[in-house]
């Protein structure tokens, strides 16, 4: 998720700096869409790998809306929103991790 927006990206050419912001610019919400896609299969496959069940499947579904849903309202022209949106993925993190806690809970006291 852009921290900073157009601003973030301005801030990069004047100082000569390449960076993703100043890379994927217009085409953002494509870039992250593929990105978060791709860590919602590797995560499934990571799960599936290991094992994980239904629990772990629902926490992963959960995650992956949470992720679609950052994709849906970012605005790379307003900072604030940017900046909110970077901070949601600590929520994303969380709703993982307690997929991933239950699944174990489950599978072991089950």
């Amino acid at each position: 998720m852009p921290r900073q927006g157009r601003r973030g990206s301005a801030a990069d050419a004047l100082l000569g700096l390449k960076s993703t912001a100043l890379l994927f610019s217009a085409r953002t919400k494509a870039a992250l869409a593929v990105f978060f896609s791709a860590a919602v299969v590797l995560l499934g496959l990571a799960g599936w790998t290991a094992g994980a069940g239904m629990v772990f499947a629902l926490g992963l579904a959960a995650f992956a809306a949470h992720l679609a849903w950052q994709v849906w309202r970012v605005d790379i022209e307003d900072p604030v929103l940017c900046l909110a949106l970077f901070k949601s993925n600590r929520d994303a993190g969380l709703i993982l991790f307690a997929g991933l806690v239950l699944d174990a809970a489950l599978r072991r006291f089950i």
